[in-house]
Order: C-alpha cells, then structure tokens, then sequence
C-alpha cells in the first residue's frame, strides 16, 4: 500500500521523499532514516510507532515502513519483513511526554518533569525472561546471530537512542 506522508497528506508532505525506505549501509542509518521521518509524528499525535531493521541479501540495511500503536504501546508484525531478508533489530517511538490524567486516560504534559513514563529513555531494560525468549525465538532470524539484536528509539526530547537488550548496557545516543 502506498504511504505518501504518514498517510496524511494535508498534514505532512514529503516534497523530497525523505519517507523512510531507502537502503542505507549500516542499520545505525535506517533506523536514524525512518526515526527522522516518524518521530515528529509520534509526537504530534502522541502515539507510539513501531517497525523493523532488516538486511537484504545484497548486505544493505533498510527499516519496514512505520506502524501505529497507542499512547504508550507498539507492536511489531515480523510479516513485514521481505522473504529472505535478516532481522536486526527493531525500533518505535514515544509519542510525546505524557501522564494518567484523573479518569486513567493518557493526557499529553506540558513539560518532561512532569511525564509520568520516563518517555526519554528505553522501557523495561535490561531484557529478560520472557521478552527475551519472544525476541529470540519468534522475531529474530538467523541463528546465535539473534544476540547483534539492536533496539533503537525516538524520544520527545528529539534524541535517538540504541540498545542492545541482550547486553543489558545502557542505551546510547546517536546522530
């Protein structure tokens, strides 16, 4: 299915199709790719997305086109991947800073001291028991090579972060 601008034309354009999809030679790249395209929607519309870093068969790296979620929750559709291609990690956003307002509904916070989800930062690492077992036997393909597994996220500060969940370091920021 066709895609143009997040699938909101009058909102968002891409005059110089800078929708992600593009190869690119390093996973680092696509996921910097597809969070620059994805991000400021995230957070316009304070939802989390979601998707895929994959390597074709020719060694380039791409990011699967980005998929909604909710205010605070993505999912991943490993259909998404290309036959043949090879998982390498994933990544998803976190909208924009957010609290449970009085009535357990997500509200946007004008301020980050005031987010109630640590929105800046990776959820739930180090990554064990049974997300680890998901990741490791249902979304990655390929073997031991399951443990170069990288998650990468978009925050509402703007920064991109990577993680590497079975090492349980702290995440990096990267540009």
């Amino acid at each position: 299915m066709y895609h143009y601008a997040g699938n909101n034309p009058v909102k968002y354009t891409d005059p110089d199709g800078r929708i992600p999809g593009r190869p690119c030679d390093t996973a680092d790249k696509a996921a910097i790719d597809v969070l620059n395209y994805i991000n400021p929607i995230s957070i316009d519309e304070n939802i989390e997305y979601s998707g895929f870093i994959y390597q074709d068969n020719d060694g380039k790296y791409y990011a699967t086109y980005p998929e909604p979620g909710q205010e605070h929750r993505a999912t991943l559709d490993p259909s998404k991947i290309p036959d043949g291609a090879k998982i390498v990690g994933d990544y998803h956003t976190h909208g924009d800073y957010s609290a449970v307002g009085q009535n357990g509904q997500i509200v946007r916070v004008p301020s980050p001291y005031l987010d109630e989800f640590n929105s800046d930062n990776f959820s739930d690492y180090p990554l064990t028991g049974d997300k680890q077992t998901l990741l490791g036997r249902s979304l990655v393909y390929g073997g031991d090579d399951y443990f170069d597994y990288i998650g990468y996220l978009g925050t509402p500060s703007g920064n991109f972060l990577k993680y590497n969940p079975w090492t349980g370091e702290p995440p990096i920021r990267i540009e």
